[in-house]
């Protein structure tokens, strides 16, 4: 299977021998078949070579460039990726700006969150049934959003009943975060977001037309709306990441009315946030709902 690769060390340098790629760095040299990668994710301090670069858009994988927080600088697309993907784009402008796809749309990706939900948190069959029941039944995005509000809310309160290693969690806030565990949400949220916005790009796709969040300046809407299909994993990671211990009090600082993590405990999530990420493959579970659902419907 493909999926995504990312080059997260200081020193490491990305060459082509023969058919594959060279990972060369102060722990030694990895070789690895273009064959497993999906697209590389190269963040400041790892080198790539200009022939592996060519190598690489010529296989139809793409290549980009981050900074120390995952936030895309620079893309490298596959050869002939938007002209293969043009009439995709098309249907994306046209067929998300008609209310009723909107609609039948985040009814689909609302049943898949509730799904992960399920998955991740023990949450009573009837309460699930309940929400599933609302999911059908609603009408129009204000219905499916009042949903959606019910499942963030039951997320929550499992996460507040979770032993956190000295921290508290008593309610979501952001913009600022006013707490430990909300700063590392936010950060947690935001990492993922700038996942699914790389992944949304390879696939030919705009990011910042989406069908269920409201489009507004830089908001990338689109994934901001697939990133829902996994927001239950997100915060179960965050509850972990905490309930191990990952933080101390003095790794947070208050600017304002928020509290936020130092740059380098800032470093260190992004890391175990990589690790997740290439070991539950958190992304792809998203572009999942990408393929399966919102591709074909686009087709229609």
């Amino acid at each position: 299977m493909r999926r995504p690769l990312y080059a997260v060390s200081t020193g490491i340098k990305v060459s082509k021998q023969d058919n594959r790629l060279r990972f060369e760095g102060p722990e030694g040299k990895t070789y690895l078949p273009v064959g497993v990668i999906d697209y590389l994710v190269l963040f400041p301090g790892v080198e790539i070579t200009s022939t592996a670069l060519r190598f690489l858009t010529k296989e139809k994988r793409g290549v980009v460039f981050v900074n120390w927080l995952g936030r895309p600088v620079s893309f490298v697309f596959p050869e002939l990726l938007g002209s293969s993907t043009a009439n995709l784009r098309a249907l994306q402008y046209r067929k998300l700006t008609e209310n009723s796809k909107a609609v039948e749309l985040t009814r689909e990706l609302l049943k898949e969150k509730l799904s992960s939900l399920r998955e991740t948190f023990k949450v009573g069959e009837i309460v699930l049934e309940r929400l599933k029941e609302a999911i059908t039944k609603a009408e129009s995005l204000q219905e499916l959003l009042a949903v959606d509000g019910q499942m963030g809310k039951l997320l929550y309160e499992h996460l507040a009943g979770e032993e956190l290693s000295g921290f508290s969690f008593k309610k979501r806030s952001y913009h600022p975060p006013e707490d430990p565990v909300n700063s590392v949400l936010s950060s947690a949220f935001w990492f993922f977001y700038q996942s699914v916005f790389i992944q949304i790009n390879f696939k030919g796709l705009d990011p910042y037309m989406g069908f269920f969040h409201q489009r507004r300046g830089t908001h990338a809407t689109l994934a901001s709306d697939l990133i829902e299909v996994i927001r239950p994993q997100i915060v179960k990671v965050v509850a972990d990441l905490l309930s191990e211990g990952l933080f101390k009090e003095e790794d947070f600082e208050r600017r304002g009315r928020g509290v936020y993590l130092k740059r380098e405990p800032m470093k260190k999530l992004i890391n175990r946030l990589v690790e997740v990420e290439e070991r539950e493959l958190l992304t792809l579970k998203s572009g999942t709902f990408l393929k399966r659902v919102l591709i074909p419907e686009l087709k229609k």
